[in-house]
């Protein structure tokens, strides 16, 4: 209970827990006023979220550069069979000089297997030599590539594919303008 003096009075109720309530009263002399208040309760706002950084991606990592390395082993094998087709060719040469001298079954085996070994040699070098030279000259910047393609007019481009079979081996070249 709460005595005031008659007339107007402005009461700010407050409670904890809940939002300040103003409450405007006319108070006359000798009379009791009884006022009910509802009070809503005081809900407190989320903090704000923290501010998100803008998290950038890394940058791509700079292209790998290829190893020429296969290249170079390659060619030197091709070399190794240009050296194995050479010797065995020789020999082959100088066993057929032998069978024409003196025609056995023994110098004539002796020229077909050295032939024959000569030219598979010779084979594997050509085809590890063409392999060896595409892989020493091929860029492998697929960008760079592309980009170079954009800038310049078109060029006229040669392809060479070696071949193996069972019977026979070769490149073939392809040539566009």
């Amino acid at each position: 209970m709460l005595k005031l003096s008659p007339g107007p009075h402005k009461l700010t109720l407050t409670a904890e827990g809940y939002d300040a309530k103003e409450v405007d009263l006319q108070v006359q002399a000798g009379t009791k006023v009884q006022q009910s208040v509802e009070m809503a309760p005081h809900i407190v706002p989320p903090p704000p979220p923290p501010p998100v950084a803008e998290v950038t991606p890394p940058p791509p990592p700079p292209p790998e550069k290829h190893s020429k390395v296969p290249a170079y082993v390659t060619l030197g094998i091709a070399a190794g069979g240009a050296v194995v087709g050479t010797i065995f060719g020789v020999k082959a040469l100088s066993s057929k000089s032998d069978f024409d001298n003196n025609p056995t079954t023994e110098h004539a085996d002796d020229t077909e297997r050295n032939a024959l070994i000569a030219d598979m040699a010779f084979g594997v070098a050509l085809t590890l030599g063409v392999t060896g030279i595409v892989l020493l000259t091929s860029n492998d910047d697929e960008a760079a590539n592309k980009a170079a393609k954009l800038h310049q007019p078109p060029k006229g481009t040669l392809r060479v594919l070696p071949y193996v079979g069972r019977e026979s081996g070769g490149a073939a070249a392809r040539f566009t303008f």
